[in-house]
């Protein structure tokens, strides 16, 4: 009796408190409960939900419903979200920049200076020896040969071409006016002699930005 009165929540035999059992019970029980309502939802849960609960164990999906921020605060915020956006861009611009390099240099587009493939023509009779390779940009299929460049104090300039596209080799002589930047096309021939025999005058026009012809404006008049 004097066990009992002295500790009426403790077993005198084995030293168990009954209050605290009960407790440790309870939290059990509450636990098994939320284990399984834990994984009845994440069983509902979208894959994504189950991926980054598996990645970051305890973490708890959050929804976004509302942003209410301080007007200065916002204002930093996308200050710095602008900045850190450069070098993004860059890199995204070098990646695109190398691989537009690396595919023209491989298959021989405009800007490289590669003369596209087939288009090497042979020679004419009395054509020039020597002739460079113009990297136009505007006709990727079409290769055009600088044969002759002749400038003029008075800001004109004629040209001699070699135009070798998949239709056919001719030749062009071009009058070219630097002030204006206007050309005309003085003779056009399927070959060398006949595009000489052939030269006269031809009335001169202002060609599209970005044309073949405003290009070969932009190398005589250099």
């Amino acid at each position: 009796m004097k066990e009992l009165q002295d500790s009426p929540e403790d077993c005198t035999q084995c030293g168990v408190n009954y209050a605290k059992f009960r407790q440790i019970q309870e939290r059990e029980a509450q636990g098994r409960a939320q284990d399984k309502a834990t994984a009845v939802a994440l069983a509902k849960a979208s894959p994504q939900v189950r991926a980054a609960l598996a990645e970051y164990p305890g973490a708890q999906p959050v929804v976004v419903i509302d942003l209410n921020m301080n007007f200065w605060s916002m204002v930093k915020f996308m200050v710095k979200w602008a900045f850190a956006s450069i070098p993004a861009l860059l890199i995204i611009f070098a990646i695109g920049l190398a691989l537009s390099i690396a595919w023209s240099a491989l298959l021989g587009f405009p800007g490289t200076g590669k003369i596209p493939t087939g288009n090497v023509p042979g020679a004419s009779a009395g054509e020039p020896a020597d002739s460079t390779y113009l990297d136009l940009p505007s006709e990727p299929d079409v290769a055009y040969f600088l044969l002759k460049l002749q400038k003029s104090g008075s800001g004109s300039a004629e040209m001699e071409i070699k135009r070798n596209a998949p239709t056919g080799v001719t030749y062009q002589a071009l009058g070219v006016d630097c002030t204006t930047r206007t050309i005309s096309v003085d003779a056009n021939s399927a070959t060398y002699d006949g595009m000489v025999s052939s030269r006269a005058a031809g009335a001169k026009v202002r060609p599209p930005v970005g044309s073949t012809r405003d290009f070969l404006i932009s190398k005589a008049c250099r």
